[in-house]
């Protein structure tokens, strides 16, 4: 159906992609490469339920989510999920791969008009449901000025909309630009590559099982994940 390179991606001995993965390079108008991956079941338009459009969060990668994404396939539901540029196995933005950086948060809304006009619109049906978790609520929300009448819904999971302490870290990141390259790592802050925080420290979950499992597909491919915050 499209006609992109294949892409590689992660599984683990008891944890598989959904049947039938289909994974791309998707290059953009500037050539930097997006891994797309789609689960195409039901075309029917007297049939499906429509498609759903997964967006992962800040230092995410598409394997995080093969859990959900299969069960929106026994619900009934297509799936598209891409690895944001910049993180997973898209194309990063600087040489140093283990650093996040973007030079302005349009270039995020240009992918997603890209790949939602060139690949979701054209070819997987409607209806269309937004799913954002995190930086990619964040990142659905600010494309829907553009692309508001193309989603029947829209589904936000612990959208990224601030920060704590915003005004105090604002002043403090506009004095160390003045200090430091953009593209350098936060002041204070240095690269953590290849450390990995236990369990019994980590801050964002109760489950265990599913952390040790992030864990051992990280230390499948290191690169698949950021170890570094930028300016």
């Amino acid at each position: 159906m499209l006609d992109y390179n294949e892409a590689p991606y992660l599984e683990l001995a008891n944890y598989k992609a959904p049947k039938d993965a289909k994974f791309l390079f998707v290059p953009m108008k500037d050539k930097k490469n997006i891994r797309l991956a789609y689960w195409q079941y039901n075309t029917d338009l007297n049939k499906s339920k429509g498609t759903i459009l997964l967006q992962q969060g800040h230092n995410e990668f598409i394997e995080k989510y093969y859990e959900t994404i299969n069960d929106f396939l026994e619900e009934g539901y297509n799936v598209i999920s891409f690895d944001w540029r910049g993180q997973g196995m898209s194309d990063r933005m600087l040489s140093d791969i283990n650093i996040q950086f973007t030079e302005n948060f349009d270039t995020y809304n240009e992918d997603f008009t890209f790949i939602l006009n060139e690949i979701v619109k054209p070819y997987f049906p409607q209806p269309l449901i937004g799913i954002g978790h995190s930086m990619g609520g964040c990142l659905l929300l600010s494309s829907l000025d553009r692309h508001q009448e193309d989603f029947s819904h829209i589904i936000l999971s612990a959208p990224m909309l601030g920060f704590k302490k915003e005004m105090l870290l604002s002043s403090m990141l506009r004095v160390s630009s003045l200090l430091f390259k953009k593209e350098s790592y936060v002041p204070l802050s240095k690269p953590n590559m290849g450390k990995e925080t236990p369990f019994l420290e980590n801050d964002l979950t109760y489950d265990h099982g599913r952390y040790e499992r992030t864990l051992r597909l990280v230390r499948m491919k290191p690169q698949i994940r950021l170890w570094g915050v930028s300016i």
